[in-house]
């Protein structure tokens, strides 16, 4: 049987997003996004859980999330996740993380996403000559 590996999330900034260059050119944003979950007890109280999720856009798209989103806005998020691994003052770490494939706006800032080509959320599908008019 084969392998899986598919996250769909929509949740709100939790900061700014992160740009950074690689040594080798790639620009990556790095981003966390809170997931809340809302539930009735069994005797009708309400509950709520946040989840605070990792989440990684390389090249085009990272220029995009890092130019148009910010603290609070909401994103829907399309990925894999990705285990990182580390190792610091000889003791071993590790996070899971959402690798970004695609994303969407899911306001209704209209300024910007009127400005934003239908592709934008899938950076596979533009051409640098349509990020940099961005």
């Amino acid at each position: 049987m084969g392998n899986y590996n598919r996250v769909v999330l929509m949740g709100n900034l939790v900061k700014d997003p992160e740009l950074k260059t690689t040594n080798g050119g790639k620009q990556v944003v790095n981003f966390t996004i809170a997931v809340n979950r809302r539930w009735n007890g069994p005797e009708g109280q309400e509950s709520e859980e946040v989840s605070y999720i990792d989440c990684e856009a390389w090249s085009g798209q990272a220029k995009v999330i890092s130019d148009y989103f910010a603290k609070g806005r909401p994103i829907l998020v399309e990925g894999r996740l990705k285990q990182d691994r580390w190792e610091k003052d000889d003791k071993k770490y590790s996070r899971l993380v959402v690798v970004v494939e695609n994303f969407h706006f899911v306001d209704s800032k209209k300024t910007i996403s009127e400005t934003i080509p239908a592709s934008a959320g899938n950076a596979d599908d533009m051409t640098d000559e349509e990020f940099d008019a961005i």
